[in-house]
Protein backbone atom coordinates (compact mmCIF):
# COMPACT_ATOMS: atom_id res chain seq x y z
CA UNK A 1 0.00 0.00 0.00
CA UNK A 2 1.40 3.38 -1.00
CA UNK A 3 0.38 6.46 0.99
CA UNK A 4 1.38 9.91 -0.27
CA UNK A 5 0.26 13.51 -0.21
CA UNK A 6 -2.14 14.15 -3.08
CA UNK A 7 -1.73 16.61 -5.94
CA UNK A 8 -4.46 18.88 -4.57
CA UNK A 9 -4.53 20.55 -1.19
CA UNK A 10 -5.97 18.62 1.75
CA UNK A 11 -5.68 15.35 -0.18
CA UNK A 12 -3.90 12.07 0.44
CA UNK A 13 -3.92 8.95 -1.69
CA UNK A 14 -3.78 5.35 -0.56
CA UNK A 15 -2.92 3.12 -3.51
CA UNK A 16 -2.69 -0.67 -3.41
CA UNK A 17 -1.68 -0.77 -7.11
CA UNK A 18 1.63 1.10 -7.20
CA UNK A 19 3.03 4.61 -6.98
CA UNK A 20 2.19 7.61 -9.10
CA UNK A 21 2.46 7.05 -12.87
CA UNK A 22 3.43 3.39 -12.30
CA UNK A 23 0.10 2.63 -10.64
CA UNK A 24 -2.61 0.89 -12.61
CA UNK A 25 -5.14 2.83 -10.49
CA UNK A 26 -5.03 5.67 -13.03
CA UNK A 27 -5.89 3.51 -16.02
CA UNK A 28 -8.89 4.94 -17.94
CA UNK A 29 -10.93 1.83 -17.15
CA UNK A 30 -11.24 3.18 -13.60
CA UNK A 31 -12.43 6.68 -14.46
CA UNK A 32 -13.35 7.11 -18.13
CA UNK A 33 -17.12 6.73 -17.78
CA UNK A 34 -20.15 8.96 -17.48
CA UNK A 35 -20.82 10.55 -14.12
CA UNK A 36 -24.21 10.71 -12.51
CA UNK A 37 -25.69 14.21 -12.34
CA UNK A 38 -24.97 14.21 -8.60
CA UNK A 39 -21.27 13.35 -9.05
CA UNK A 40 -20.89 15.74 -11.99
CA UNK A 41 -22.40 18.61 -9.97
CA UNK A 42 -20.20 17.75 -6.97
CA UNK A 43 -17.12 17.76 -9.23
CA UNK A 44 -18.04 21.11 -10.78
CA UNK A 45 -18.60 22.55 -7.30
CA UNK A 46 -15.22 21.21 -6.13
CA UNK A 47 -13.50 22.83 -9.13
CA UNK A 48 -15.32 26.12 -8.54
CA UNK A 49 -14.31 26.10 -4.85
CA UNK A 50 -10.69 25.22 -5.61
CA UNK A 51 -10.37 28.01 -8.17
CA UNK A 52 -11.88 30.58 -5.81
CA UNK A 53 -9.85 29.49 -2.77
CA UNK A 54 -6.80 31.46 -1.75
CA UNK A 55 -5.26 28.29 -0.29
CA UNK A 56 -2.70 26.22 -2.22
CA UNK A 57 -0.72 23.06 -1.70
CA UNK A 58 2.41 25.11 -0.93
CA UNK A 59 2.52 28.63 0.58
CA UNK A 60 1.80 31.30 -2.03
CA UNK A 61 1.88 35.07 -2.03
CA UNK A 62 -1.24 37.18 -2.56
CA UNK A 63 -3.06 36.51 -5.82
CA UNK A 64 -2.93 39.42 -8.27
CA UNK A 65 -5.49 40.10 -10.98
CA UNK A 66 -4.49 39.26 -14.56
CA UNK A 67 -3.74 42.89 -15.40
CA UNK A 68 -1.78 43.42 -12.17
CA UNK A 69 0.21 40.25 -12.83
CA UNK A 70 1.01 41.23 -16.43
CA UNK A 71 2.21 44.60 -15.16
CA UNK A 72 4.32 43.01 -12.38
CA UNK A 73 5.93 40.64 -14.90
CA UNK A 74 6.36 43.31 -17.58
CA UNK A 75 4.39 41.36 -20.21
CA UNK A 76 2.15 43.38 -22.50
CA UNK A 77 -1.48 42.58 -23.31
CA UNK A 78 -1.89 40.44 -26.39
CA UNK A 79 1.12 38.25 -25.62
CA UNK A 80 0.36 34.58 -25.07
CA UNK A 81 1.94 32.96 -22.03
CA UNK A 82 3.44 29.52 -21.61
CA UNK A 83 3.69 28.94 -17.88
CA UNK A 84 6.43 26.59 -16.63
CA UNK A 85 6.14 25.63 -12.94
CA UNK A 86 9.43 24.03 -11.96
CA UNK A 87 9.76 21.04 -9.69
CA UNK A 88 12.43 20.08 -7.21
CA UNK A 89 15.32 18.44 -9.11
CA UNK A 90 15.73 15.91 -6.30
CA UNK A 91 12.03 14.98 -6.10
CA UNK A 92 11.17 11.28 -6.41
CA UNK A 93 8.89 11.92 -9.39
CA UNK A 94 11.76 13.67 -11.20
CA UNK A 95 14.20 10.85 -10.45
CA UNK A 96 11.87 8.00 -11.43
CA UNK A 97 9.16 9.43 -13.67
CA UNK A 98 10.93 11.89 -15.98
CA UNK A 99 9.96 9.72 -18.94
CA UNK A 100 11.26 10.72 -22.37
CA UNK A 101 12.66 14.04 -21.15
CA UNK A 102 15.03 12.04 -18.94
CA UNK A 103 15.99 14.62 -16.32
CA UNK A 104 15.35 18.04 -14.81
CA UNK A 105 18.40 19.41 -16.69
CA UNK A 106 17.05 18.15 -20.02
CA UNK A 107 13.75 19.84 -19.26
CA UNK A 108 15.51 23.14 -18.53
CA UNK A 109 17.37 22.80 -21.84
CA UNK A 110 14.04 22.26 -23.62
CA UNK A 111 12.56 25.39 -22.02
CA UNK A 112 15.67 27.38 -23.00
CA UNK A 113 15.25 26.22 -26.59
CA UNK A 114 11.57 27.11 -26.59
CA UNK A 115 12.39 30.66 -25.49
CA UNK A 116 13.85 31.19 -28.96
CA UNK A 117 11.69 28.78 -30.97
CA UNK A 118 8.19 29.95 -30.03
CA UNK A 119 6.47 32.58 -32.20
CA UNK A 120 7.10 36.18 -31.16
CA UNK A 121 3.61 36.56 -29.69
CA UNK A 122 4.46 33.99 -26.96
CA UNK A 123 6.36 34.57 -23.72
CA UNK A 124 7.54 31.95 -21.23
CA UNK A 125 6.97 32.52 -17.52
CA UNK A 126 8.93 30.31 -15.10
CA UNK A 127 8.29 29.83 -11.38
CA UNK A 128 10.66 27.84 -9.17
CA UNK A 129 9.24 25.35 -6.72
CA UNK A 130 8.40 27.15 -3.42
CA UNK A 131 10.72 24.84 -1.45
CA UNK A 132 13.71 25.35 -3.76
CA UNK A 133 16.33 27.97 -2.97
CA UNK A 134 17.85 28.45 -6.42
CA UNK A 135 16.18 29.16 -9.72
CA UNK A 136 17.88 27.81 -12.86
CA UNK A 137 19.06 30.58 -15.15
CA UNK A 138 17.26 30.45 -18.50
CA UNK A 139 17.74 33.22 -21.04
CA UNK A 140 14.67 34.70 -22.71
CA UNK A 141 12.10 33.87 -20.00
CA UNK A 142 10.27 35.85 -17.34
CA UNK A 143 10.62 34.78 -13.72
CA UNK A 144 7.63 34.75 -11.40
CA UNK A 145 9.08 33.12 -8.29
CA UNK A 146 7.16 35.43 -5.95
CA UNK A 147 3.83 35.20 -7.77
CA UNK A 148 0.79 33.12 -6.85
CA UNK A 149 0.56 29.77 -8.67
CA UNK A 150 -3.19 30.06 -9.30
CA UNK A 151 -2.85 33.58 -10.70
CA UNK A 152 -0.09 32.36 -13.04
CA UNK A 153 -2.23 29.48 -14.27
CA UNK A 154 -5.19 31.82 -14.83
CA UNK A 155 -2.98 34.17 -16.84
CA UNK A 156 -1.42 31.43 -18.96
CA UNK A 157 -2.52 30.12 -22.33
CA UNK A 158 -0.81 26.76 -21.72
CA UNK A 159 1.18 25.06 -18.96
CA UNK A 160 4.37 23.04 -19.56
CA UNK A 161 5.78 20.73 -16.88
CA UNK A 162 7.53 17.43 -16.34
CA UNK A 163 4.92 15.74 -14.14
CA UNK A 164 4.11 18.21 -11.36
CA UNK A 165 0.83 18.13 -9.47
CA UNK A 166 0.39 21.65 -10.85
CA UNK A 167 -0.77 19.81 -13.96
CA UNK A 168 -3.93 18.82 -12.09
CA UNK A 169 -4.58 22.49 -11.22
CA UNK A 170 -3.89 23.43 -14.82
CA UNK A 171 -6.59 21.02 -15.96
CA UNK A 172 -9.01 22.41 -13.35
CA UNK A 173 -8.50 25.80 -15.00
CA UNK A 174 -9.10 24.30 -18.45
CA UNK A 175 -5.58 25.08 -19.68
CA UNK A 176 -3.78 22.95 -22.28
CA UNK A 177 -1.41 20.92 -20.11
CA UNK A 178 1.84 19.86 -21.78
CA UNK A 179 3.57 16.96 -20.00
CA UNK A 180 7.23 16.17 -20.73
CA UNK A 181 7.53 13.26 -18.29
CA UNK A 182 5.35 10.46 -16.97
CA UNK A 183 2.44 11.71 -14.89
CA UNK A 184 -0.47 9.82 -13.36
CA UNK A 185 -2.87 12.29 -15.00
CA UNK A 186 -1.24 12.22 -18.46
CA UNK A 187 -3.74 10.61 -20.82
CA UNK A 188 -4.53 11.35 -24.49
CA UNK A 189 -7.50 13.72 -24.89
CA UNK A 190 -6.76 15.20 -21.45
CA UNK A 191 -3.12 16.33 -21.66
CA UNK A 192 -0.50 16.62 -24.38
CA UNK A 193 2.72 14.61 -24.29
CA UNK A 194 5.71 16.67 -25.45
CA UNK A 195 9.37 15.85 -26.08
Amino acid sequence: MVCERGALRDSVFLDPNGFNADSKSYHPDYWNHDLSDEHRNATIEYIRNEKSSHESLEHQNKKLSKSELRKALGISEGKKILFVPLQRPSDTVIKYFSGAIGSFDNFISMVAGLAYALPRNWEIVVKKHPLEIETPKIEGVYYADEQNIKALIELSDAVLLINSGVGVLSMLYGKPTLVAGSAFYAHPDITYHVQ
